[in-house]
């Protein structure tokens, strides 16, 4: 039987490193700022070479001279002389240094070890929970998120972030040549042509909020944005968390076929809408969408990811479309509140679309109090980067007004027009915006 492979195979180390950064700031204590900006105690393998790290931070941050000599008296202090072998030891780390000039250069090393070891060490956590029967499979996920999250602020603590604005530069240019050049678009069409024209779309790794109160046609909207994106070839995914997916099915059938929901179901319907019905439904099966409903994924965000994850990576879905977010069931640890739940989930969401690198939307209703907001918490609204609020107008029942309350990318306060043609089924643009 294999042994795991932290048994087989030394971890990532690199010793010669980590006695030149200790005997570079011995021989030279002018290079410890440096040395302290790149590397931690942690950071370095061996132990005898982490105490005598403390040692030398401590007799810094003490303002205190550093030699050999100085420097044995504090180890003696720790009781950490013998354990790094004496003073023909510390001798050997003076000795040993190249140059204190490129301490920097070994740092780095110490540090980039350093990564490497806790990536490895992730990675076999991770193997464990897998192996362990402790958990069912949606627990597995969450448990797996809250590892990767812990690594990942680890990882970030030891990665130095390239922030410089010719990097930037480089970045922006290059992804501005891609969607010139045709490739990686930065919007999503949504074949609502006002809409494009003046948003661009659906811009992708952003979460959008859609919002009204009951009534204001925020399934109808997004359902027909499946439609019309489908009806352009764009592969796109809608999930309902409180609606079985064939109904969902059913409803977007409606959309194009003219017909409301409950006149489907007549014996009396004529015979030319039952066969363009027919005729239609034949038509959707060859749509590029992948729709799901409540008995597929349920209502946990772990099984709705991973659904979406498939859907992109084996169907190249370009967006997701929910129906709503704010039906994900949010299991709370001990202590914490429904609010710092819903931002979790919110932020989760936001995260979800950026490494999808695809427009996440989600509808979400409006509470009925003085000032409208998301019900549940503000959090939906802060944590968006698009939010876009549906309203009935008052003098025209049959209009429906689109604010655009929050765009990251500056344009708000404009308003799009629809005409609405029943609770379920049609959804047209009209051509104005105000």
């Amino acid at each position: 039987m294999n042994q795991p492979l932290l048994d087989i195979q030394p971890m990532p180390q690199d010793p010669e490193a980590e006695k030149a950064v200790i005997g570079a700031m011995i021989l030279s204590p002018v290079v410890i700022p440096t040395v302290i900006t790149i590397c931690k105690e942690e950071h370095f393998y061996r132990e005898a070479h982490r105490r005598l790290f403390k040692a030398i931070l401590s007799m810094h941050n003490r303002k205190e001279p550093l030699d050999i000599v100085t420097l044995t008296n504090e180890l003696k202090r720790m009781s950490d002389f013998e354990v790094i072998g004496g003073t023909s030891a510390l001798t050997a780390y003076i000795d040993g240094v190249p140059t204190a000039g490129n301490v920097e250069y070994y740092a780095r090393i110490v540090k980039d070890k350093s990564v490497r070891r806790q990536i490895i060490l992730f990675t076999h956590k991770l193997k464990a929970e897998a192996f362990s029967e402790a958990s069912s499979a949606p627990e597995l996920i969450t448990s797996v998120k809250q590892l990767t999250r812990q690594a990942l602020e680890n990882l970030n603590q030891l990665v130095d972030v390239d922030d410089s604005s010719a990097s930037l530069a480089q970045k922006v240019k290059d992804e501005l040549q891609e969607s010139w050049n045709g490739n990686g678009l930065r919007f999503v069409k949504t074949g609502f042509n006002l809409f494009d024209q003046e948003i661009g779309g659906l811009e992708r790794k952003k979460f959008h909020l859609i919002t009204g109160l009951p009534g204001s046609c925020k399934s109808t909207l997004i359902q027909q944005m499946t439609n019309q994106m489908a009806l352009n070839g764009l592969p796109v995914g809608y999930a309902c968390l409180d609606t079985d997916s064939k109904d969902i099915h059913l409803r977007m059938l409606c959309q194009l076929v003219k017909v409301d929901y409950k006149s489907i179901w007549s014996p009396n319907l004529s015979r030319d809408k039952k066969n363009e019905l027919l005729s239609r439904l034949e038509m959707l099966s060859d749509y590029p969408t992948r729709i799901v409903g409540e008995e597929q994924i349920g209502r946990t965000f772990e099984t709705f990811a991973s659904w979406a994850w498939n859907a992109v990576i084996k169907q190249k879905v370009q967006c997701v479309f929910v129906d709503s977010a704010a039906k994900f069931s949010i299991p709370l640890d001990r202590g914490q509140t429904l609010e710092s739940g819903i931002t979790r989930l919110a932020n989760d969401l936001n995260s979800l679309s950026k490494e999808l690198d695809i427009p996440i939307v989600s509808i979400h209703e409006l509470n009925r109090g003085e000032v409208p907001s998301p019900k549940g918490s503000g959090t939906w609204e802060y944590v968006a980067r698009y939010w876009y609020n549906l309203v009935r107008d008052s003098d025209r029942p049959n209009v429906i007004r689109m604010e655009i309350r929050k765009n990251s990318n500056g344009l708000k306060g404009t308003n799009f027009n629809f005409i609405s043609k029943g609770e379920y089924f049609l959804l047209e643009e009209m051509n104005e915006k105000s």
